[in-house]
């Protein structure tokens, strides 16, 4: 897979030498001495690497990228090491920073040197609070331009301190949701002249910071799709339970539940050996999954499970899930032995609202689970009018669910479930 290099550059060793000659080591036998880090990931060929982005700021030492000291260096290139040599030096407290012909010329240079396609960001060097959305802005425009199908290398060696820690969560708010483009971190050490400095790649810290993400919108909103892809290498048992769970919070099949229950456990008992830390934080939801598993009734477990999903804000799978507690207890009361009847929408219309109408017609819980009935038909029809012809409105749905759910204990309660 081919990648976008992304780098940074600052001023080095400020009001010294600049960027200082390091030698690089890519690995034990492959190293390359260099000012900067990214012409030794190019030249070692660290990685398929055939697009390159730079980012700096207008005073930043656009020089350091022009190899001053290249016997082939043309007589065009020395001048332009000259000007911005000349743009990021500081006279009488004052750098002119680099211009637009300036950075243009250097893409042009820098494309010719290494045979790649080049594109330089020049942002503000007020890096500071009020500058914060134009830096997020100029980093974030960085993502359109990375060819489509390539993996990405963030070299965060150089640049302003800040720099690198902005450009990654520009990465993250962009990268979230591209699930199929990998994203890798390195950095080169600086050490002293006669030590070897060594390349660190901290590609699994982005992957843990994936992780973090989207194991915080599964405990929030139980959507667990994108954490079970990224769990799957170290928890297959765990990223199949999450991903089931998640399938059916998504199509509300909460009739099996059990089943979720069933494959959570046993991935609990699966948990390998010395696994990461983050496997401890995502066995949490899943125990609170298990916990609303009632052994004296379905319809009780599908009571609970109403109120978990409605604690998610997911307020329409609860009301739908409420009302299909109340079929499942009367299935569960009058319907055929072995729990036959239990999800049976047939048995459900022809006697099922007999059963429940019998055994609830003079109780004062009745109209309630009526309404019960009728908010269920409107959210589960795409909102559609209710008996009188009326819309049904959002923010009625929080009552429904609460007298509903009185009304659907008592009616547990009063059937023995």
């Amino acid at each position: 897979m081919a990648y976008t290099l992304i780098t940074s550059v600052g001023t080095g060793m400020y009001k010294k030498e600049g960027y200082v000659e390091t030698d690089y080591f890519l690995s034990e036998t492959q190293h390359f001495k260099t000012r900067l880090f990214m012409e030794a990931l190019l030249k070692g060929k660290y990685r398929n690497i055939d697009q390159l982005i730079v980012i700096g700021t207008e005073t930043s030492s656009w020089d350091a990228l022009v190899k001053a000291e290249d016997e082939e260096l043309t007589e065009k290139d020395a001048e332009l090491w000259e000007e911005l040599k000349e743009a990021s030096t500081e006279k009488d407290g004052i750098k002119k920073g680099i211009t637009e012909s300036l950075r243009t010329e250097l893409e042009t240079y820098l494309e010719r040197r290494f045979g790649i396609p080049v594109t330089i960001k020049v942002h503000t060097p007020l890096v500071d609070q009020d500058h914060v959305r134009e830096l997020f802005e100029c980093y974030s425009s960085i993502y359109p331009i990375i060819k489509e199908n390539n993996d990405v290398l963030f070299d965060m060696t150089h640049g302003f301190r800040s720099m690198p820690m902005l450009f990654y969560q520009a990465m993250q708010y962009h990268f979230s949701d591209d699930a199929e483009r990998k994203i890798e971190l390195v950095y080169g050490e600086f050490t002293s002249k006669d030590k070897p400095a060594y390349a660190r790649n901290l590609s699994e810290y982005w992957r843990y910071s994936q992780i973090s993400a989207a194991l915080q919108v599964f405990i929030k909103k139980l959507d667990g799709f994108t954490l079970a892809r990224l769990i799957k290498p170290e928890w297959p048992q765990g990223a199949g339970a999450v991903e089931f769970m998640s399938d059916i919070v998504q199509a509300n099949f909460a009739l099996q539940l059990p089943d979720v229950i069933r494959k959570i456990q046993s991935a609990l008992e699966c948990v390998p050996e010395g696994s990461p830390v983050w496997i401890e934080k995502i066995k949490v939801p899943l125990q609170e999954v298990i916990k609303l598993e009632d052994q004296r009734s379905l319809s009780r477990t599908l009571y609970n499970y109403s109120a978990y999903l409605y604690e998610h804000d997911l307020k329409t799978q609860a009301v739908i899930t409420l009302q299909n507690t109340v079929e499942t207890a009367i299935a569960e009361k009058f319907g055929e032995a072995g729990g036959k009847s239990i999800g049976d929408y047939v048995w459900w219309q022809d006697h099922g609202k007999t059963c429940l109408n019998r055994a609830v017609r003079k109780a004062k819980i009745y109209p309630e689970l009526e309404n019960l009935g009728h908010r269920r038909n409107n959210v589960a029809h795409g909102g559609a009018k209710d008996i009188t012809g009326k819309l049904p409105s959002v923010a009625d749905i929080p009552k429904v669910y609460e007298e509903g759910k009185k009304a659907v204990e008592t009616l547990l309660n009063k059937l023995e479930l």
